[in-house]
């Protein structure tokens, strides 16, 4: 009987320690893992930092599109939630709204800011900004998908877009969804060419354009915010942008009022 206890012993020992260093091993794998996931966060806010200072750096180019990115990718973001998009697919959305003008960086000042109506080469010069930022971005890990977003956000949903002419949902969704945010916020601010359109006239064109320049679903997604949003949710963002101003000057030395 006593052999009996002492071979139990001896059994359970060995079992007993084992369990404990498999405990050991799970917490220090445990640790790594939330050391890994909050290296990851912290990764990805930096990430999320560097395109918004690039986005600005693209606006302050033009002194007429100070603020413009920022505040498409807040449109963006609330189409793509009324929408119920993942989450996958609304930081795609808010990656691509804010670099959606990036290859503007490869058009010269000269006609980015011509205070008058551009001519026909001159456009067709502009227009070549959705290819160049795709080719910036196509190359680049992790930027693939963006790189499509940023290359098809002026198609339109009839096939009358460029530089492709795809139409309907040949076009990627967040092209569409970026495409309409980009015409919401042009028609709401003040241009060089015009004036800010009201949320009423604005709202008014973009529903005369369903199904031609945009995709009918988007379209209700918007009129759905349209009618319950805040009044101040839609805004001139011309008249936000401080911050951005500031940084023209940094990086232009621009004295001009």
């Amino acid at each position: 009987e006593e052999f009996y206890l002492y071979g139990l012993i001896g059994f359970a020992i060995p079992l007993l320690l084992m369990r404990y260093n498999m405990y050991l091993f799970s917490k220090q794998k445990e640790t790594q893992v939330n050391q890994l996931q909050e290296f990851n966060r912290m990764l990805t806010e930096n990430n999320e930092q560097l395109i918004l200072m690039l986005s600005q750096i693209i606006d302050a180019r033009d002194r007429s599109l100070l603020g413009h990115s920022s505040t498409v990718a807040k449109y963006v973001a609330a189409i793509g939630s009324q929408l119920n998009l993942s989450e996958e697919q609304l930081y795609d959305l808010r990656r691509g709204s804010l670099l959606h003008d990036l290859g503007k960086l490869g058009i010269s000042e000269e006609v980015l800011q011509k205070p008058v109506r551009l001519t026909h080469a001159e456009f067709e010069v502009i227009k070549r900004h959705t290819l160049l930022g795709e080719m910036i971005l196509q190359n680049i890990k992790g930027m693939e998908k963006i790189a499509v977003v940023i290359g098809q956000h002026h198609e339109h949903f009839d096939g009358s877009g460029y530089p492709r002419n795809l139409t309907g949902t040949g076009i990627c969704l967040e092209s569409r969804i970026i495409s309409l945010c980009d015409a919401l916020d042009t028609m709401l601010s003040t241009r060089p060419y015009k004036r800010a359109w009201t949320i009423d006239l604005v709202t008014a064109e973009i529903v005369r354009c369903s199904g031609t320049q945009f995709d009918p679903d988007i379209v209700s997604a918007f009129l759905a915010i349209v009618n319950t949003a805040a009044e101040e949710f839609f805004v001139n963002s011309t008249e936000t942008v401080a911050a951005t101003s500031s940084l023209r000057e940094l990086l232009l030395n621009d004295d001009s009022k």
